[in-house]
């Protein structure tokens, strides 16, 4: 039986009740800053450009935030990695979020189940997490939508 091994969805979430959740708006909802949170700016990869991390090294000058760049899987980190060592920025790995809080480095890769990167405000830290859909944004959806119809 499915459930010696898997919990229901009700059995899941009944569990989950107790504890405290925390709910991150965007876009129309959120599109200001709160003092929890706040939109990442506009840090996507353009390929047109002699360097095309520009937008995330001009992010990085305007501000001291401590960033953890979130890859989708181990070999996503990888790639990720290769990329920004080829345009001379590299990254330190991290292996959890706790790594990259006790850490220095100001810019860390990780693999971590985040869908979309926000910056966090002061309170919480001052991180900033950025998502692989912040940094290929309009790439990814043409990508997955094309290879899902086989072109």
């Amino acid at each position: 039986m499915k459930y010696e091994i898997f919990l229901g969805d009700e059995d899941f979430f009944s569990l989950l009740k107790p504890f405290g959740r925390w709910v991150l708006q965007t876009k129309a909802e959120a599109s200001e800053a709160s003092e929890l949170s706040a939109p990442l700016p506009d840090i996507a990869v353009n390929r047109r450009l002699d360097d095309p991390l520009t937008h995330l090294r001009s992010f990085m000058l305007q501000n001291q935030r401590r960033i953890m760049i979130c890859a989708e899987s181990g070999g996503r980190r990888e790639t990720l990695r290769e990329y920004f060592s080829e345009y001379d920025l590299p990254l330190a790995t991290c292996d959890s979020l706790d790594d990259f809080i006790a850490s220095t480095e100001r810019l860390m890769l990780c693999v971590a189940p985040l869908h979309e990167g926000t910056l966090l405000g002061d309170e919480l830290g001052g991180l900033a997490f950025v998502t692989e859909t912040e940094l290929y944004a309009g790439d990814r959806k043409s990508t997955r939508l094309n290879s899902s119809h086989g072109y």
